[in-house]
Protein backbone atom coordinates (compact mmCIF):
# COMPACT_ATOMS: atom_id res chain seq x y z
CA UNK A 1 0.00 0.00 0.00
CA UNK A 2 1.08 3.43 -0.93
CA UNK A 3 0.94 6.74 0.84
CA UNK A 4 -2.51 8.04 -1.42
CA UNK A 5 -3.98 4.27 -0.63
CA UNK A 6 -3.06 4.30 3.17
CA UNK A 7 -4.83 7.95 3.92
CA UNK A 8 -7.42 7.75 1.67
CA UNK A 9 -8.52 4.57 3.78
CA UNK A 10 -7.65 6.47 6.88
CA UNK A 11 -9.74 9.55 5.73
CA UNK A 12 -12.62 7.39 5.38
CA UNK A 13 -12.12 5.62 9.11
CA UNK A 14 -12.18 8.86 10.75
CA UNK A 15 -15.26 10.56 8.77
CA UNK A 16 -17.31 10.68 12.19
CA UNK A 17 -14.49 12.66 14.31
CA UNK A 18 -14.97 16.20 14.20
CA UNK A 19 -13.55 17.34 11.25
CA UNK A 20 -10.62 19.31 13.52
CA UNK A 21 -9.63 16.32 14.84
CA UNK A 22 -9.56 13.97 11.41
CA UNK A 23 -7.80 17.16 9.61
CA UNK A 24 -4.84 16.95 12.52
CA UNK A 25 -4.47 13.27 12.76
CA UNK A 26 -4.36 13.23 8.50
CA UNK A 27 -1.85 16.17 8.60
CA UNK A 28 0.53 13.74 10.99
CA UNK A 29 -0.09 10.84 8.88
CA UNK A 30 0.80 13.01 5.63
CA UNK A 31 3.92 14.20 7.16
CA UNK A 32 5.03 11.31 8.67
CA UNK A 33 5.24 9.90 4.79
CA UNK A 34 7.13 12.47 3.75
CA UNK A 35 9.43 12.68 6.26
CA UNK A 36 10.12 8.75 5.42
CA UNK A 37 10.28 9.49 1.33
CA UNK A 38 8.41 8.24 -1.88
CA UNK A 39 10.85 5.21 -1.65
CA UNK A 40 9.47 4.39 1.47
CA UNK A 41 5.95 4.61 1.41
CA UNK A 42 5.28 0.97 1.30
CA UNK A 43 7.45 0.33 4.35
CA UNK A 44 5.57 3.28 6.41
CA UNK A 45 2.53 1.87 5.67
CA UNK A 46 3.65 -1.66 6.56
CA UNK A 47 5.07 -0.71 10.10
CA UNK A 48 1.92 1.70 10.78
CA UNK A 49 -0.55 -1.64 10.26
CA UNK A 50 -3.84 -1.05 8.37
CA UNK A 51 -5.89 2.36 8.30
CA UNK A 52 -8.66 0.70 10.29
CA UNK A 53 -6.43 -0.13 13.44
CA UNK A 54 -4.91 3.66 12.76
CA UNK A 55 -8.37 5.20 12.67
CA UNK A 56 -9.18 2.83 15.68
CA UNK A 57 -6.52 4.32 17.56
CA UNK A 58 -7.64 7.54 17.07
CA UNK A 59 -11.02 7.86 17.39
CA UNK A 60 -10.09 5.82 21.50
CA UNK A 61 -7.45 8.27 22.33
CA UNK A 62 -10.33 11.00 20.88
CA UNK A 63 -12.94 8.91 22.91
CA UNK A 64 -10.31 9.56 26.14
CA UNK A 65 -10.15 13.04 26.51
Amino acid sequence: MNKREFLEKLKKELFRLPAEEAEAAMEYYREYFDEAGPENEEKVAESLGSPKRVAAQIKADYAAK
